[in-house]
């Protein structure tokens, strides 16, 4: 099938124009913007979209083609020649809105299609190739050519007609694709082997019974969840009838134990009411024992406390006067220890008066010589020297050659003249900084560095200079290093001056010095008074012994007063001692008539709380026995709707089903690997066709630079230079790229189109190629063109010069 013409009427910028296309090779020249883009998309989307659009559909589809007056029809009528040489004609027309284009099939005999969906099948059957095929290899668009293989890459359905294709030269699959037949084997293993990991034996990501995949799961994963479910509900009915088994013995072993319980409650609980009496009487007759000891020590106790508080009187009386008289010494201790304060800190004072006095002497005497001073005098040294490394850096050669004997006289900027003896045929060269003068026979020459304002420079200097002089003179130091050593020594004295009435005044304080001499005076003569630390040990030892014998005369009181809260006197001590005598002895009679303790009891409370504690016993095994018979019936009420055996029974079988399923997915494993295998070898010599023609076409286009191509399937990969060096596609240069991209495109166009005809269109194919691959390349484009319809678009009239056995077809914006 040929392109024979084709009519835009309107279709994007073109309103109303037809192209006619001749057998062979035709060349579409245009500026940039003219319309070349425009005639391959009405080409490309004449044969292969339809007209029945929803309104997006147009938008996305057919938008940037409309008019951009605003007009909302695009029509392009194509004519085709078929094998017979007979024509077909396409017409479509597409509006803006839903289905609202339409389209039109007239065939060879007659024949005229409206029918949207049967025009696109009956144009699809007359193309050579499917549709991706079609405009992935034959209307590829992109001036960068070598975009062919990177879409290949992405095109399953052009890889897989190839594929097909080209197995058919090699062998008879009676209709049956091969890639359907890989893709038939590899759904079944999906069927039997999704979700499960062979490696492992096991769900994919550990997934197991207990986080199964819910959808998505193939047969043998299905085979063992059932199995692995029946387990655990087999695990679930042993687990329901151990503990029911548990339970009956818990039961069991409670009711043992009440009725043992009972028995020995029946037997000891009529003792517990004498027992408990006994045990009272026998408290009681305790407590007064203990009652009758405690009246007896008072009885004993109580004149003795009052001998007692008799003679601890004068004795608190005697160390009473002896504190006094202390006190009073202490007072006169503290009065000496003042008077030594005193008598230190006014020394102290004395001392730092004298040095500050000595440091404002050495303050007044000094030279009088700022920190702002010097800070002046170091700007006006760096200012100097800016200035004149200024003029240094405008350093000047000065060179004299004498035909005659002459003398100069040559100053240099800042500096006194200087005399300068020429003689005859010598060369006298002079360096000078930013400027000099040179005079002679009363001419005066005076040459300065760039436009002559180091001259203004030089006098800047000298002023600064005097200014430095005066500022030193004034400060009365005759350098800089002098002022900075002077202003030193003056911070220094100034600084200890500071120092010193710093620590007068944080000597005295808020204190006056004449005031605390009038106290000292005050306080007299003290030499003969004892230290306050031997008055201190002294005046201790009697408020000691005194708070002793206080708090003895004390506790003897309190002891007297605590009794007379209960007692009025020691005869009314005696009189209770007597009563409690009589009170134990009749306590005693009546706890002879009570019960003895069991034997095998240490006490009445042990008694008491055993029979107390077999009563709450009791009661809690007759609790414990009705929780039991509640969870006895609620865990009968969820008791498994299969019994053990009959699940070890389902478990078995499943286990079987699954070992079946997993055996039948790996005899199918094995049967879709041997034939993959196979169809490896196969395809080992399924694209050597396709290899060789495309070596073919690209030595024809680099002359002989690659000798060898090594095939990745169906697409090149690797391509081995005159000089034996392999380069990957991704290492060819951008222009190599499009000179493999274009063989590539002839070698597929040529196993696609077999012996069909048809038609490829190129875009700018040497756009990027140098002089020599253009020429090359322009003479494997008309060679292809013999056997196929060619269709190159270019702006650049060169190439079409280039391209000689041609139709050519203009495009004008």
């Amino acid at each position: 099938m040929k392109l024979k013409s084709i009519k835009l009427h309107p279709f994007a910028g073109i309103r109303d124009k037809e192209f006619q296309f001749e057998n062979g090779l035709n060349v579409l020249l245009g500026p940039n913007e003219a319309g070349k883009s425009t005639v391959f998309h009405a080409i490309l989307n004449g044969l292969l979209t339809t007209t029945s659009l929803t309104a997006k559909q147009v938008d996305d589809t057919m938008g940037l083609f409309f008019p951009v007056s605003g007009g909302d029809t695009i029509r392009v009528t194509l004519v085709l020649e078929d094998e017979q040489k007979s024509e077909v004609r396409i017409a479509k027309t597409w509006k803006k809105g839903t289905r609202n284009g339409s389209a039109s099939l007239h065939l060879p005999d007659g024949t005229e299609i409206t029918d949207e969906e049967e025009i696109q099948k009956q144009i699809e059957e007359l193309l050579p190739v499917s549709p991706a095929t079609m405009k992935t290899i034959l209307l590829a668009d992109q001036s960068g050519l070598h975009h062919t293989i990177r879409e290949m890459e992405k095109e399953d359905k052009v890889r897989k007609e190839l594929g097909d294709l080209l197995r058919q030269n090699l062998m008879e699959t009676g209709g049956v694709s091969v890639d359907r037949f890989r893709e038939l084997l590899d759904t079944r293993y999906d069927e039997y082997f999704k979700r499960w990991d062979r490696d492992q034996d096991y769900p994919e990501n550990n997934r197991g019974i207990n986080n199964p995949y819910k959808v998505g799961t193939g047969k043998i994963l299905d085979a063992y969840y059932q199995k692995e479910q029946l387990r655990l509900d087999l695990e679930e009915a042993k687990r329901f009838e151990n503990e029911l088994d548990q339970l009956n013995e818990q039961l069991s072993e409670l009711v043992n134990r009440q009725k043992e319980k009972k028995e020995e409650f029946e037997k000891l609980e009529p003792l517990k009411k004498g027992i408990s009496q006994r045990k009272d009487k026998e408290q009681r007759l305790e407590n007064a024992e203990l009652k009758k000891k405690s009246l007896l020590e008072i009885s004993q106790k109580w004149p003795v406390l009052e001998d007692r508080i008799k003679n601890l009187e004068p004795k608190k009386k005697e160390q009473q006067d002896k504190i006094e008289k202390l006190q009073i010494e202490q007072k006169k201790a503290q009065n000496k220890q003042r008077a030594e304060q005193l008598k230190a800190k006014i020394k102290k004072l004395e001392e730092l008066s004298v040095k500050v006095g000595d440091a404002k002497k050495e303050v007044e005497e000094a030279k009088k010589v700022e920190q702002s001073d010097v800070q002046e005098l170091r700007k006006l040294k760096n200012e100097i020297s800016n200035l004149k490394n200024r003029i240094e850096g405008a350093r000047l050669t000065l060179r004299i050659e004498a035909e005659s004997e002459q003398n100069f006289g040559f100053t240099e900027a800042g500096n006194p003249e200087e005399k300068i003896e020429a003689r005859q045929g010598k060369t006298i060269e002079k360096k000078a900084s930013g400027g000099f003068t040179l005079s002679m026979d009363g001419v005066k020459i005076d040459v300065f560095s760039g436009e002559g304002d180091l001259e203004e420079v030089v006098k800047t200097v000298s002023g600064k200079e005097q200014e430095l002089k005066n500022q030193l003179e004034k400060l009365n130091v005759d350098s800089l290093q002098s002022a900075e050593s002077v202003a030193e020594l003056y911070r220094q004295n100034q600084q200890e001056l500071s120092k010193v009435e710093s620590l007068y005044q944080s000597e005295l304080g808020d204190d006056d010095i004449e005031k605390l001499k009038t106290e000292l005076e005050e306080l007299g003569d003290l030499d003969q008074v004892r230290s306050v630390s031997e008055i201190s040990d002294d005046l201790v030892d009697a408020r000691t012994a005194f708070e002793g014998l206080k708090k003895d005369a004390e506790a003897a009181q309190d002891q007297i007063a605590e009794w007379q809260k209960e007692y009025d006197s020691v005869e009314d001590v005696i009189m209770e001692l007597a009563e409690t005598s009589k009170f134990m002895k009749d306590l005693k009679a009546e706890i002879e008539e009570l019960p003895e303790l069991p034997s095998g009891f240490e006490s009445a409370d042990e008694f008491i709380e055993k029979v107390e504690s077999l009563d709450r016993e009791i009661r809690d095994v007759e609790q414990k026995i009705s929780e039991k018979k509640i969870e006895k019936a609620n865990l009968e009420k969820d008791a498994p709707d299969t019994s053990s055996e009959e699940l070890e029974k389902m478990k078995e079988e499943a286990e079987s089903e699954f070992e079946r399923i997993h055996k039948e997915g790996e005899t199918l494993a094995r049967v879709r690997e041997r034939t993959q295998n196979l169809l490896e070898s196969m395809d080992a010599n399924t694209y050597s066709g396709l290899e060789k023609s495309f070596l073919n076409w690209l030595q024809k286009m680099v002359k002989g630079r690659f000798e060898e191509i090594q095939m990745n399937g169906d697409l090149p990969s690797t391509f081995t230079t005159d000089d034996c060096r392999p380069l990957t596609y991704s290492l060819l240069s951008h222009g190599t790229k499009d000179t493999v991209a274009l063989a590539w495109r002839f070698a597929l166009t040529e196993h696609f189109l077999q012996d069909q005809s048809g038609f490829i269109i190129l875009d700018d194919p040497m756009v990027d190629m140098d002089p020599d691959r253009r020429e090359l390349a322009s003479n494997a484009i008309e060679e292809f063109s013999k056997e196929q319809q060619v269709l190159v678009m270019t702006c650049h009239p060169e190439h079409g010069e280039l391209l000689k056995h041609q139709t050519h077809v203009e495009i004008q914006s």
